[in-house]
């Protein structure tokens, strides 16, 4: 009998590689229904535009028609309509803590940057965009929005204090 040629060397390791390139392919994709995705990210953060819009900032009987005390308190974090002051936006909304998410309040572009403007409760209470306004309330919350990276974006159309705007939520 002969020794192991050089054929069989080749044989031999390309069954191996193939069988590692298999493995590494199909692995991740074995794991992945046990790994959070997109796909979790955009249903709970629509899920939370709509509550925001519909009832924890207003009520269902007026869904989109914000209540001023209460868009107020949710966003200074006082026990008004029934909120907690001690909660956080995540705990609010029945998010864990994994998940991370900022909730804001805009209305029209007024120094013309191209993106809407923040909108906040003045000392007078009377609802304005914030840039160059001094504000009582800044209608946002939660965590800081990241520069880069991604994230996934729900908006609301809805009525406060007399002026249409958008309750934004961003989640990543």
């Amino acid at each position: 009998m002969r020794a192991q040629t050089t054929i069989d060397y080749a044989v031999g390791a390309s069954v191996f590689l193939l069988t590692v390139a298999f493995a590494i392919a199909f692995v991740p994709g074995i794991l992945q229904p046990f790994t959070g995705g997109a796909q979790e990210e955009i249903a709970t953060v629509d899920r939370a535009a709509a509550t925001l819009a519909q009832d924890l900032l207003g009520s269902p009987e007026t869904p989109y028609l914000l209540n001023e005390t209460c868009t107020e308190a949710f966003f200074n974090g006082t026990t008004a309509c029934g909120f907690d002051g001690g909660l956080t936006v995540r705990e609010r909304l029945g998010l864990d803590d994994r998940q991370r998410i900022n909730v804001r309040i805009v209305g029209q572009d007024t120094d013309g940057d191209g993106t809407r403007d923040l909108l906040c409760r003045t000392a007078a209470g009377r609802v304005v965009e914030a840039p160059g306004a001094s504000c009582r309330t800044r209608f946002v919350a939660g965590d800081s929005v990241p520069s880069d990276g991604a994230d996934v974006v729900s908006r609301r159309a809805v009525y406060v204090d007399g002026r249409d705007a958008f309750v934004l939520v961003r989640m990543w």
